[in-house]
């Protein structure tokens, strides 16, 4: 199990060139198009109605097998509704259809179909300082079908199997700030927390109300900051942002039958930056990142059969000059 303790092995700085042999080739042929139209209504003087509507044609072609996939005239369809409460807040109501094309493949080389769905969103936001500093607040509910799972069958025809899930329900809560406490002081927060579970699944009623896509944190949380001096510092900036994520983790089973839970814990990460304007043309910038060298998994696994983690970067810099002509 991977947690917040530092790991037992040497933190990886570079990888060996993989020896890769070329076994088969597919062709595979994807097109889509659509045709979109909206409008804005004014329902009233506070009162505002936003509709739209989107037209998507689908076609995927296996030219060397079958599973070929046609979606004809898919509408998806918009509509919101915004409220001005005062000259510095209006609140809002939001629906949206969701269809979102592929390119996950089942066990017998076809295509699953696109996840479809609904988006519902209700929030307020707020504007001050003269529009310098924007704030919001919004909770939201996404209902979708057809998401990829991975599952492992034998004899997969490409590099990993998956099945469509029954309808997942994603609910919470995100809170954004951004914009200017000052002339010469750039701000920027966010928090979002999503949980995410199965509505139904006719296939395997176990997984109902059961948490799915556990391999994705529920928090996330983000600061960020920049301050251009002024007077003699004047061609000087700094700044720097904190992100910190919820664990993840995936429920595994061994061969022997038995379950492992593979985690990773919580983490933040901490980036620095410092700007100096040497003249009119010349820019440098220097940007600092994983200032702590925190050890992390950026992805975990979701089977025991190969492997899926894949390590966050480690403590890096880089220089950047930028010159305008």
């Amino acid at each position: 199990t991977h947690n917040d303790s530092p790991f037992d092995m040497n933190w990886p700085r570079s990888a060996g060139k993989p020896d890769c042999v070329h076994t088969n080739e597919q062709r595979e042929v994807t097109t889509q198009e659509g045709v979109y139209v909206t409008t804005r209504l004014s329902l009233a003087d506070p009162l505002k109605l936003i509709l739209g509507g989107r037209l998507d044609w689908y076609d995927y072609d296996n030219r060397d097998g079958d599973g070929d996939f046609h979606v004809t005239r898919n509408l998806t369809r918009y509509a919101g509704l915004i409220y001005e409460l005062d000259d510095h807040h209006s609140a809002y109501v939001s629906y949206s259809d969701i269809f979102t094309p592929q390119s996950a493949k089942d066990a017998t080389g076809a295509p699953l179909k696109p996840i479809v769905g609904k988006n519902y969103e209700v929030g307020i936001k707020g504007e001050y300082l003269g529009g310098a500093l924007n704030a919001s607040v919004a909770l939201f509910r996404v209902d979708q079908e057809n998401r990829a799972v991975a599952v492992v069958v034998p004899n997969c025809p490409q590099a990993s199997c998956n099945d469509a899930s029954g309808e997942i329900r994603s609910q919470g809560i995100d809170v954004e700030l951004q914009g200017a406490l000052t002339e010469h002081w750039q701000v920027g927060g966010g928090y979002t927390y999503a949980r995410t579970h199965t509505l139904k699944n006719e296939a395997e009623p176990q997984r109902v109300n059961k948490p799915f896509d556990t391999d994705t944190p529920e928090h996330l949380f983000k600061l960020t900051t920049r301050y251009n001096f002024q007077g003699p510092l004047e061609k000087l900036r700094v700044g720097g942002n904190v992100s910190w994520q919820s664990r993840m983790y995936n429920d595994l089973k061994v061969a022997d039958g038995s379950n492992y839970r593979l985690q990773q814990g919580s983490y933040a990460i901490t980036d620095l930056m410092a700007g100096y304007q040497i003249s009119q043309h010349l820019d440098l910038q220097l940007n600092a990142n994983n200032i702590f060298d925190r050890r992390y998994y950026s992805t975990i696994a979701n089977s025991v059969s190969y492997g899926g983690d894949a390590y966050g970067n480690p403590r890096n810099m880089m220089l950047t000059a930028k010159y305008s002509f």
